[in-house]
């Protein structure tokens, strides 16, 4: 199972813990992790809870992949990406994000409170969390970034077909895990779980 961060921060710890209670009940090994997708050839800083559980009558601990420290950098990562359709957030929107330098967030860069959810890729390193709502400012270019180039910052391989409009593609891709991180799970449950216990 995955969820966002904040489900194991403030209130929401409760909720966390019941779920976790709750999944054990049913007859499960189950732990949770806040895994980093950077960690797992991601170019982008994107925070997850993922559940790992396994039948208790395997015997078996539920153990997670060991994290990559040698992060991909995202403006690498969209080299030669497609640019076929390339999002407006609206002319001042789109004028203000001039002024923002690579790797920081609009809020910041006019010290202000707001727009903090638009953001200006960075150079040579990981960028920020791909969200379901905005796109992100290229790090070289003054313009957004294609869809193209949010599916290479999401690992999605080019010939991924996504359909709508660029507003409800963004929101599938801010809202799906990244295929890189679901892979690093799987090969370790293949590898270290599933080939160390009982067979069902």
């Amino acid at each position: 199972m995955e969820n966002v961060s904040g489900m194991v921060k403030g209130k929401m710890k409760l909720i966390f813990v019941k779920i976790l209670q709750e999944l054990k009940d049913c007859g499960y090994n189950v732990k949770a992790k806040l895994m980093n997708a950077q960690y797992y050839d991601v170019p982008q800083s994107r925070q997850r809870v993922i559940f790992l559980g396994v039948r208790k009558d395997l015997a078996i601990q539920p153990t997670f992949p060991t994290p990559n420290r040698n992060k991909l950098s995202a403006d690498q990562a969209i080299l030669g990406a497609d640019q076929d359709l390339i999002p407006s957030c609206g002319n001042v929107i789109d004028g203000l994000m001039l002024i923002c330098p690579p790797g920081m967030q609009l809020a910041k860069a006019r010290n202000t409170k707001s727009h903090f959810s638009f953001a200006r890729c960075p150079i040579g390193k990981p960028t920020f969390t791909i969200t379901k709502s905005q796109p992100q400012y290229h790090p070289h270019e003054d313009r957004w970034m294609s869809i193209g180039e949010h599916k290479r910052l999401q690992t999605f391989p080019d010939t991924y077909k996504l359909h709508g409009r660029w507003r409800q593609q963004i929101s599938r891709l801010g809202n799906s895990v990244p295929p890189n991180l679901i892979q690093a799970l799987a090969s370790h449950i293949a590898d270290n779980i599933l080939k160390s216990g009982k067979q069902p």
